[in-house]
């Protein structure tokens, strides 16, 4: 049992990175809010972790839908692409850390979890996303690379 145990543990762990940071691990991402694991998008055209701040920059101001588990979707505007102090980035990473912000289309707030995200030109992808600011601002999110 405990082996079993500690492999549970182990597979977790390896799979959620800190709350609202990004975590793949071998093209499947880990639902937090469900417990659940869920298959890395087929139209996600490059692995999240080689993404970078450029790689979103030229996309401030564009839509992006964020896709809920029930199927549903919402419009999302990146409104800010902010790059990480490099200084605190771990010398065996392949990238400085950032994260974007969106400001999502509607009033309803979302659950900090995995959402397909999807953009006519970047593809999908399954980012985590945690809601920032106040209940009764506009309903923002953030999705942290690190």
């Amino acid at each position: 049992m405990q082996n079993r145990s500690n492999s549970t543990r182990r597979r977790f762990l390896s799979q959620v990175v800190a709350l609202g940071a990004v975590g793949v691990v071998g093209g499947e991402t880990f639902d937090a809010a469900s417990g659940r694991q869920r298959r890395a998008s087929a139209r996600t055209s490059r692995s999240l972790d080689l993404l970078t701040a450029a790689d979103f920059r030229s996309h401030v101001g564009d839509i992006f839908r964020i896709e809920r588990n029930n199927g549903s979707t919402l419009q999302a505007e990146l409104v800010h692409v902010r790059l990480s102090n490099p200084a605190k980035a771990s010398p065996s990473r392949t990238r400085d850390p950032f994260s974007l912000l969106f400001r999502v289309h509607g009033t309803e707030r979302l659950p900090h979890q995995t959402y397909a995200i999807d953009h006519a030109k970047m593809g999908r992808y399954d980012i985590f996303l945690g809601s920032v600011g106040s209940p009764r601002s506009q309903i923002q999110v953030e999705a942290i690379f690190s």
